[in-house]
């Protein structure tokens, strides 16, 4: 297949893990060690590791396609024993009987799926398409138990807060489908089926939507070819070359696979789609950006960034309008563009109208609120028509500035969960500590509450709070 149409066209990036994500080679030819130490000097398999782990392949394989409803981890226990009574490299040296030792061995092996290492750019090219508003959903051939040991240990990172939060992106994955949930193993084109039904059931995104990321020829693109779904070749090893997987220019040739794009790394896959989307971003979008960041620039009020090791003081409203930006990074990195603006707007200029030039009682502070919305929703609605959105773009814009109809359209409900998540991660505790009224306290907390989606409550209970702070919200939710 041509690589005809743009990467931001695609809703939905499906991955294979191991060979892919997961470097399974290196973290084969390890777990490996006791048949390779037992191999003759003679063999030529003793010091070629590639025909080693073809012929490690080449059982494994075999056992997938006989016995497709048998769980990963034992697939690869039983593919070790396997090589290891075809290479007559039994255990020689143990107390018990070499059938049980070998028993033990092809366990020991089948766990170390838990210590095969990262990629090291995976993680980071993982954030990055996850952060450029892809779902990412790995098809992959293990069992579920052997899939979460890789995401806490080698993968741990994906779930690290993104610049500027405190909360986990957890869960990263949008949906994992695993062999064991399929009852079968790619290259089945079941397992596609699988994917492209459930993505389609449980995300709306249809087919054509979907791009597939694999290394390997013979688990992915070939199947991927036949069933008609686009995909990326991810040519690890040298030159592309790995032990599984296929040969890639021989089954081209043939025309029995069809990628439309090759990159050399998932990192390499990652950067071209990221300066694809800086590209198309349109210019009118980064000009009212721009002039909303310039307005930001002028507040007179400092803060120091608690995110930066520089300890460099920047305007307060512009520090505010970056942390609802990440925050809205973490909550729905698909957001257009008008709710990018919307978010970056929500204080415009806030610092040239005090609280106190309105009375000091309810009604002073609500008429307060008030013109504050509408000023900033004004404000951000001429920025828009200055950089060449039309004035229905504008005014929606400046709808979203002003809240309008909370809980019901969700671009407003986004914004309403990402100013509350900043409330609770950067001013929550200065405030608490400036009011000192615990019961006023606790019923800001519930109100904060009640606004926010089911979505954005549980991203908040993922925020780090101090021990008093944390008391606090758990006081509001119990009332």
């Amino acid at each position: 297949m041509a690589a005809s149409r743009p990467f931001s066209s695609f809703r939905l990036l499906s991955f294979d893990v191991y060979g892919t994500l997961i470097n399974w080679e290196k973290g084969i030819f390890k777990a490996f060690s006791p048949i390779s130490e037992r191999l003759p000097a003679s063999s030529p398999l003793k010091n070629d590791k590639f025909a080693l782990g073809a012929a490690f392949h080449e059982h494994e394989k075999r056992i997938q396609s006989l016995n497709p409803g048998l769980t990963y981890d034992k697939v690869l226990k039983e593919a070790y024993i396997a090589l290891a009574r075809e290479l007559n490299t039994l255990p020689t040296d143990a107390e018990e009987d070499k059938e049980a030792a070998l028993q033990k061995e092809g366990t020991v092996f089948a766990d170390s799926i838990a210590i095969w290492p990262a990629f090291p750019d995976t993680v980071e090219a993982l954030r990055k398409l996850k952060s450029l508003g892809f779902k990412l959903v790995p098809l992959s051939n293990v069992d579920r138990d052997s899939f979460s040991r890789s995401l806490d240990g080698p993968l741990a990172g994906l779930k690290a807060p993104v610049p500027g939060s405190n909360t986990l992106v957890n869960p990263f994955f949008d949906a994992v489908y695993t062999a064991q949930d399929i009852g079968s193993y790619k290259p089945n084109l079941k397992n596609f089926e699988y994917l492209i039904n459930h993505v389609e059931t449980e995300f709306g995104v249809k087919k054509e939507d979907i791009l597939h990321v694999a290394q390997s020829q013979f688990h992915d693109h070939v199947p991927a070819k036949r069933i008609g779904l686009q995909s990326v070749w991810i040519a690890r090893g040298e030159g592309g070359v790995t032990s599984m997987g296929g040969d890639a220019k021989h089954l081209l040739e043939k025309g029995e696979v069809g990628f439309g794009w090759s990159f050399k790394s998932l990192g390499d896959f990652a950067a071209a789609v990221e300066a694809e989307r800086v590209y198309t971003m349109s210019d009118k979008f980064h000009k009212a950006l721009a002039a909303i960041d310039a307005a930001h620039y002028q507040d007179p009020n400092l803060t120091t960034k608690n995110d930066d090791s520089t300890n460099k003081q920047v305007p307060y409203e512009l520090h505010y309008a970056e942390k609802m930006t990440s925050y809205l990074e973490s909550y729905n990195p698909s957001a257009s563009e008008l709710l990018r603006l919307a978010i970056r707007a929500q204080h415009l200029r806030r610092w040239e109208i005090p609280r106190s030039s309105y009375p000091a009682t309810k009604v002073g502070y609500f008429s307060w609120r008030t013109f504050l919305k509408n000023r900033q929703a004004e404000l951000a609605q001429q920025y828009c028509l200055e950089a060449g959105y039309s004035a229905e773009e504008s005014e929606r814009v400046a709808a979203l500035v002003r809240k309008e109809n909370l809980k019901k359209d969700e671009d407003t409900q986004t914004l309403e969960d990402v100013a509350c998540l900043v409330f609770l991660d950067d001013q929550f505790d200065a405030f608490e500590k400036e009011m000192d009224d615990e019961e006023k306290m606790v019923g800001i907390l519930r109100k904060t509450w009640g606004k926010m989606s089911d979505k954005g409550r549980g991203m908040a209970l993922q925020i780090t709070m101090s021990e008093r702070c944390r008391e606090l919200v758990g006081k509001a939710l119990k009332s």
